[in-house]
């Protein structure tokens, strides 16, 4: 019998030279740990020819893997990926930014405009529960985001109290630098709905105060991250989910920062609370959106020959310490690729209720589609046309990232260059398999 690898399934080979085998259809991974066993074979073909005479162990094994779609008996060709125009018909995703682009910190390498500090009021609020009726989604996510959000949460207060006494549902989530949560705030923003935090601590003391740095003397960035994170922890707000990143560079590496990270990190979360995931990012300046344009920004980013090497490096500690890392579960995910900014009913939303769809380019004269009138209607202009547009073509009909891509991974440099890019998954296959593999046996899945 003939068998080949359909398309949506990669492959990668451990440090210990097992046979790593996961399917990007059904999130499903398998480890082919025996080199004399059959399947073994694959790692170098994409075809696997068998015998009647194999042993019924390895029989049920194959039979195991047609079953869960790592073989088949025809060459597939056909799409699997859910219709996100389908998925996101009805609902709608707002990042709101109540206090602008304002905050109080002054982060080197930060790419905004803190000189906006217009902040949403009352008049706010009301405008934008009109557009929210009007749209009347089916689903509706309010992310908050700035600047610094949590300088006005007020408003994010008077809103919720505005959908609650509507009887709209939604899901709430904030970024946050998290110097402004304590006890109290928390209580605040969870009462107000917002239950998934993403809040960055950038590595060891040293090195988190010189990158983020506050604009008040009284205020020490680190410790005060530090209580947040120690916040949560202790509260009993057991659906919370926190997302920490840790933006990186070599400094964040070196062997006694790394160690000193460690040593207070894991005393203040401990790797048995699960709301807590960890995603490091390397330091860069993306999209040329930089807004300082100096050495001193400049000099904090990741060299580009060494962003793997400082982010699986940070990836292995955590992983090693008993912590979730968060890239592969958005990597496995229906549109964990694609870029919020793709979906038509997405909108970036500052205090003159203009409509934006990216967060990174705020000033990009093309990042402007609209905006909010006083009857909550939306007036868009040409430039939405460019968002949404489907930039996916041939190539991704058979690409095994097709369901958490979707053509979209970044729209803005689609339509800077007006032809889709793929994501960087692409390029490191073997990279991406082994690390989606190693997270689904931590939870429990195949080994062969």
């Amino acid at each position: 019998m003939n068998y080949t690898i359909p398309y949506w399934v990669t492959k990668s080979i451990s440090d210990k030279e097992e046979l790593l085998l996961f399917n990007w259809k059904n999130n499903k991974s398998a480890i082919i740990f025996e080199k004399n066993h059959p399947a073994y074979a694959l790692n170098n073909s994409a075809e696997l020819h068998l015998n009647s005479s194999i042993s019924s162990d390895h029989a049920s094994d194959i039979n195991w893997l047609c079953e869960y779609e790592f073989l088949s008996k025809n060459k597939e060709t056909k799409p699997f990926k859910q219709d996100q125009k389908k998925l996101n018909a009805n609902s709608l995703h707002l990042i709101l930014l109540p206090a602008g682009e304002a905050c109080n910190l002054d982060c080197v390498y930060c790419y905004e405009d803190h000189s906006y500090k217009k902040r949403m009021n009352e008049e706010s609020a009301i405008n934008l529960i009109k557009f929210i009726e009007n749209k009347n989604p089916s689903e509706l996510n309010i992310e908050y985001f700035g600047g610094e959000p949590m300088l006005n949460t007020k408003f994010i207060e008077l809103l919720s109290k505005l959908l609650y006494e509507r009887n709209i549902k939604f899901k709430g989530s904030i970024t946050t630098n998290g110097t402004l949560l304590n006890s109290k705030t928390l209580d605040i923003l969870y009462a107000a709905g917002v239950k998934s935090f993403q809040i960055t601590i950038d590595g060891s003391k040293n090195l988190h105060n010189n990158l983020r740095i506050s604009k008040s003397k009284n205020l020490d960035s680190y410790d005060t991250v530090c209580n947040a994170l120690r916040t949560i922890h202790k509260s009993n707000y057991s659906d919370i989910i926190c997302t920490v990143r840790i933006n990186a560079n070599q400094e964040t590496i070196k062997k006694q920062n790394i160690s000193d990270f460690l040593k207070d990190f894991t005393a203040i979360i401990p790797a048995t609370d699960q709301r807590f995931l960890i995603l490091p990012k390397p330091i860069g300046d993306y999209l040329s959106a930089n807004l300082k344009g100096n050495s001193q920004a400049t000099d904090t980013y990741c060299n580009k020959n060494s962003i793997n090497e400082v982010v699986d490096f940070l990836e292995r500690v955590f992983t090693e310490s008993g912590y979730i890392i968060a890239d592969p579960v958005m990597l496995t995910k229906t549109g964990g690729y694609s870029c919020y900014a793709g979906n038509a009913n997405s909108f970036v939303i500052n205090p003159d209720l203009k409509l934006f769809k990216c967060t990174v380019a705020l000033d990009d004269p093309v990042n402007l589609v609209g905006y909010i009138d006083q009857k909550g209607e939306t007036q868009l202009n040409s430039n939405i046309s460019l968002w949404t547009k489907d930039y996916s073509n041939s190539g991704c009909t058979n690409c095994f990232a097709q369901n958490t891509c979707s053509g979209n991974s970044c729209p803005l440099i689609n339509i800077k260059d007006n032809i889709k890019h793929c994501p960087p998954i692409k390029q490191e296959i073997e990279k991406i398999t082994s690390k989606v593999v190693r997270f689904y046996e931590s939870m429990s899945d195949a080994k062969i």
